[in-house]
């Protein structure tokens, strides 16, 4: 199953996969996946993670979502480095609830919620910072 709460971004992804026949599409938010748990081979969770406001909640319920054995790919903006600066004049000019994390501390974060960290990378582009951590 892709889910995408955009049907803009399903509609590129239906698309992108039109060759493949077994994806189903869905467009709930993450908190209407609550009656599917034990569903997903894996869950994708791309440049979003630092809008959710309950972050260790949203990591638990990955958790529970994931079949046995399944992983979890999370990339999101790293709070790291020169990055503290464009972080924070983000946070204060935007009207959505922005917390970004480092790469630490998403490990124990996803540590605390169950997930084994099996690979993780930090990366620049330009004045961004990026994380990207596979957890199972």
């Amino acid at each position: 199953m892709l889910n995408d709460p955009s049907e803009k971004m399903l509609e590129r992804a239906r698309y992108r996969l039109r060759k493949e026949k077994t994806v189903e599409y869905s467009t709930f938010f993450a908190e209407e996946l609550d009656n599917i748990e034990g569903t997903f081979d894996h869950i994708l969770c791309l440049n979003s993670f630092h809008y959710y406001v309950d972050q260790p909640l949203a990591l638990t319920h990955m958790r529970n979502l994931l079949k046995p054995g399944g992983t979890l790919w999370l990339q999101d903006w790293n709070r790291s480095g020169f990055f503290t600066i464009p972080n924070k004049l983000i946070g204060w000019l935007s009207p959505e609830h922005i917390n970004t994390r480092s790469l630490p501390e998403l490990k124990t974060l996803m540590n605390s919620a169950g997930f084994s960290i099996e690979q993780e990378d930090e990366w620049n582009y330009r004045w961004w910072k990026f994380l990207f951590v596979e957890g199972r």
